[in-house]
């Protein structure tokens, strides 16, 4: 299995905004090109981590980030997933940040999305505590919900 963690960029020329300690923070394209070649090397079944959502996600009725959706997802999310969609091995992208945990199918790439250990979605001081269990048989992603209960 291959796994890349990306380090992601703080735009600090944008102001601070509600909903969100930075408007959007930005893969490098430094990293992007890392990214694309590494991508072209393996032949290994591969995962990509990555902080801020990557598919598209309107946020309604997200009480973070409804009001302000710039904040929740990588600022060059599309250039990030112009290099991904043409990736035989990849087999998942997960990321954090926007506070409720989905799944989204994108260009038959799924992206999941992990809530917060410490908060929820609704922000009523009720720690959601979730977390994945990501399995891989050689074959097979199989990524299950848990969560810890308080």
């Amino acid at each position: 299995m291959h796994i890349i963690i990306l380090e992601t960029f703080v735009n600090n020329e944008m102001e601070t905004a509600e909903g969100g300690i930075f408007k959007t923070q930005f893969i490098s394209d430094e990293d992007l090109k890392w990214l694309k070649n590494d991508l072209e090397k393996n032949n290994l079944p591969s995962i990509v981590c990555v902080h801020f959502g990557v598919a598209e996600d309107e946020m309604k009725g997200n009480w973070w980030f409804e009001s302000c959706p710039e904040t929740a997802l990588l600022g060059n999310k599309k250039e990030l997933k112009e290099i991904l969609k043409d990736d035989k091995n990849l087999l998942a992208v997960f990321s954090g940040h926007q506070h409720w945990t989905k799944k989204i199918i994108e260009d038959r790439i799924p992206y999941y999305v992990v809530g917060s250990m410490t908060e929820n979605i609704n922000n009523d001081g009720i720690p959601d505590g979730v977390y994945f269990i990501v399995e891989f048989d050689g074959e097979k992603l199989n990524v299950i919900e848990k969560h810890i209960r308080l």
